[in-house]
């Protein structure tokens, strides 16, 4: 039992004793509050885009946290701190008051003003209010919302490190030109919404009003339909084949009034230069429009628009006439990047979980999909033989593994009713041959979306996991800590799709702290302190991971994308030893995961021991003052009393002219002042014939020889040696102390 006291009291010190795992860090969480310490994905860094007008597209740099209790009732409003680790990666620090159980968070929304809302405003009509909402000449906002169910569980959410999505207000809208003909490009967009609301509404039911899921690709919206806007010639801001500055819109129905790309194309150059305008719209192969969602990326690919001897017949001599037309140059459309996980146009809509999958072993995989209607899209009546599931062939220039996961096509059962579906296929014998396919859906509607399958027993490390001694020490607390390092590489050929890469590490004797170097404050990472409630590990033989199957802390970080050269170090510093001396560890480690790498690794070495070291007082050097008397050296601290009352003997000091005739009862007491140095030996030297009397240690053991007198034991606490008389004038004279103790 003493021994899992320590390791418990070991994890409860690590938010005090290492600032990259204090959640509050810096935050000094007042009473009634509750800290916030999130993942951000969304972009952190990097120059602004022009938006649609004269708004801008900027990293996020500001976040306030609209904060709501349980029945969706406004509490207050709290700035965040946001820190950038990379140009889409990010965290969100801060406090919000402990009674809340939803958050909006409000990204880049310079400006917010909140005071017309008093505590207590619905969270539904706040934020469809005109305050929360943005203009065309408003700059791009981002949002994410989480809700729980109690104050509780939203305070376990808001200090997980859970990653936040943050979502754009805006659909992009990016133009590229593949058309030879065409010398010079230009284009602007027409018949957006002028208005849309920052938060996106998912139902009219009022106690669930927002779907924090998007990740999952669930989310709804709701349009605002207050005019539309009409660009000039002059607004025009994209220039060249090769340039792709991204234009934006709001969330639109975009069905009887439909966005019109509005290209102005010139053919040839010089006098000979020709200028046709044409109108493009926003829809799939088959004509039909889509419906424009926040956070879309829309990609205009401009293959072949009819050449400059064809240019009469299509297109518009000027741009109010594009504006206006319905002549529209059908050839080009819209085409949804297959990195998005959703697609829809104005009927119908196809989402997929996830466009890649990692299969590590089993027989058989699976890909979720739900496929609903918009606008009187009707989906009843259908089921899994309506859609058209198969393994896309591999094209010449794709350089991913030629061995395919399947052999079998895909079976595919649809609900209707749900809108949910459910696509299966056998897996090939998965070994560690890395085997591909590229699954493609095609809905009724011919809405398409992909899925990359990937299938592989484990990947290999191109440097092993390894921990070593990195000799040298790193003060923490006043206490110098030992350093170790643990590196690893992974290959160059990991796929893209794997990443993110989620690295996991549990130990009870090392603590991560960062990346960049042993004597670095942190790192470019945030390590994230996580709980589970079992590790499961079946080699328990070693101190290092004594009981590791009742840990129930980790540590993980993530690498977001491949670095120069693939290799990676995390720092560690070891706190058991140190903290706890009475439980000096022979061995330090860890357990190191990554999914997908072959399970989890224990990795460990032998812990520098300490040494011993001695410092001794003799009587004369011990200042006594009214039968007390006190003596320091090397932080061990010896202080010595009498209690002037008749009775039982000590004498100190007997080369020091202290020779009372009168006996006393008496102490030692040996202190030291670092947990670092514990005291495992007092040894007493005797003055010749003056060895009688009797000790008591206040804790481990006490031995008399015949000239001395051993205290043994292993502590950092005060070690009080309380001395007596056995019978008349067989009392103790002391002439020295010895003090031996530990150092690392």
């Amino acid at each position: 039992m003493k021994r899992l006291s320590y390791i418990f009291a070991s994890l409860l010190l690590l938010a005090g004793c290492n600032e990259r795992l204090d959640v509050a860090q810096g935050l000094q969480v007042p009473d009634g509050e509750m800290p916030v310490d999130l993942a951000l994905d969304g972009p952190m860094a990097g120059p602004g885009t022009r938006s649609y007008v004269n708004g801008t597209e900027t990293a996020i740099s500001t976040i306030k946290m609209l904060c709501f209790d349980t029945e969706g009732s406004y509490i207050t409003a709290r700035d965040g701190q946001v820190t950038a680790t990379d140009a889409t990666h990010g965290s969100l620090k801060g406090t919000v008051p402990a009674n809340t159980a939803r958050v909006h968070f409000l990204a880049n929304f310079a400006g917010l003003d909140l005071s017309s809302f008093g505590v207590g405003s619905m969270e539904r009509s706040m934020m469809k209010s005109v305050q929360l909402s943005s203009g065309i000449t408003d700059d791009v906002r981002f949002w994410g919302y989480h809700k729980e169910d109690s104050n509780t569980a939203m305070a376990v959410y808001l200090k997980s490190r859970s990653t936040l999505v943050l979502l754009r207000d805006r659909a992009k809208v990016t133009v590229i030109n593949q058309d030879a003909d065409i010398s010079a490009l230009q284009w602007t967009i027409s018949n957006g919404l002028n208005r849309g609301f920052v938060a996106a509404a998912s139902s009219s039911d009022n106690s669930h009003p927002y779907d924090n899921s998007y990740v999952n690709g669930t989310i709804l919206s709701e349009y605002r339909s207050s005019g539309t806007y009409t660009l000039s010639d002059t607004e025009s801001i994209w220039t060249g084949p090769g340039t792709a500055n991204p234009q934006f819109l709001f969330e639109n129905a975009n069905s009887t009034d439909p966005v019109k790309i509005i290209v102005k194309a010139t053919y040839g150059t010089g006098t000979s230069a020709k200028v046709r305008y044409h109108t493009i719209l926003l829809q799939d192969a088959d004509k039909r429009q889509y419906r424009i969602f926040r956070n879309q990326s829309f990609v205009l690919t401009i293959k072949d628009l009819p050449s400059k001897d064809q240019s009469d017949a299509v297109g518009s001599d000027t741009f109010a006439e594009a504006v206006s037309t319905t002549n529209y140059s059908n050839n080009p459309f819209a085409q949804v990047a297959r990195e998005v996980n959703e697609i829809n146009n104005e009927q119908f809509r196809l989402t997929v979980e996830r466009t890649a999958k990692f299969y590590y072993s089993g027989t058989t995989g699976s890909v979720e999909f739900t496929y609903t209607g918009h606008d009187g899209g009707d989906v009843s009546g259908l089921s899994g033989s309506d859609f058209d599931v198969s393994w896309e062939p591999k094209s010449d220039t794709d350089e991913r593994p030629d061995v395919s996961p399947v052999t079998t096509a895909p079976t595919v059962t649809y609900n209707s009713g749900t809108g949910k579906g459910l696509i299966t296929f056998p897996l090939n014998t998965i070994n560690s041959t890395l085997k591909f396919g590229t699954l493609q859906v095609v809905a009724p509607s011919g809405l398409t979306r992909y899925v990359n399958i990937y299938s592989i027993s484990a990947f290999s490390f191109a440097t092993v996991p390894a921990l070593t001694d990195n000799e040298t020490k790193r003060p923490v607390d006043g206490i110098d800590r030992e350093t170790y390092k643990l590196t690893f590489a992974l290959p160059d050929d990991l796929p893209p799709d794997r990443y993110p890469v989620t690295v996991r590490m549990y130990s009870n004797t090392l603590v991560p702290f960062s990346d960049a170097g042993p004597t670095a404050p942190h790192g470019s990472f945030d390590i994230t302190v996580g709980y589970t409630t079992t590790l499961d590990a079946t080699d328990q033989s070693n101190q290092w991971n004594y009981n590791a199957n009742k840990w129930d802390s980790w540590y993980e970080f993530v690498i977001n994308k491949p670095s120069a050269d693939n290799s990676y170090t995390v720092y560690l510093n070891e706190f058991v030893a140190e903290l706890f001396p009475e439980q000096v560890m022979s061995t330090v480690g860890l357990y190191f995961e990554i999914e997908g790498f072959g399970g989890r690794r224990p990795l460990s070495l032998a812990a520098p021991q300490p040494t011993r070291h001695e410092v001794t007082f003799p009587a004369s050097g011990i200042s006594i003052s009214n039968h007390t008397g006190q003596g320091s050296s090397q932080g061990i601290t010896v202080v010595f009393a009498n209690s002037a009352k008749s009775g039982n003997d000590i004498e100190l000091g007997y080369n020091s002219g202290y020779n009372g005739n009168t006996r006393h009862n008496g102490t030692i007491t040996v202190s030291t002042n670092s947990e670092s140095h514990p005291v495992v030996e007092i040894e007493l030297t005797y003055v010749s014939g003056y060895l009688g009397g009797t000790v008591t240690p206040s804790t481990g053991s006490f031995t008399k020889g015949t000239t001395t007198g051993t205290w043994t034991g292993n502590t950092s606490s005060d070690v009080r040696l309380t001395m007596g008389r056995t019978t008349s004038n067989a009392y103790a004279r002391i002439s020295s102390i010895k003090v031996t103790y530990l150092g690392y």
